[in-house]
């Protein structure tokens, strides 16, 4: 969760907080957390990983395209 809100940060954010409109108590807390990036993807093996964000169709044949050439002897569902 924390790397796909980092990467979502940066692609829509240009790598600033991400703040939303809520007064919720909970989801604030959670927002908070988040935007500390306590984990980024330095702290984990880039083979080891996938990060991708963006929307619609383009962004969904994107992802099950880069996920089946990265990780070729895994047997992954398309989204």
């Amino acid at each position: 969760m924390q790397l796909a809100w980092n990467e979502l940060s940066k692609k829509f954010a240009s790598d600033k907080p991400i703040l939303l409109a809520t007064t919720q108590k909970t989801s604030l807390e959670i927002i908070n957390n988040l935007n500390k990036r306590l984990f980024t993807e330095k702290d984990i093996d880039n083979n080891c990983i996938y990060i991708k964000s963006g929307y619609g169709q383009a962004t969904v044949d994107t992802i099950n395209n880069e996920v089946k050439a990265k990780f070729p002897k895994k047997t992954i569902s398309p989204l």
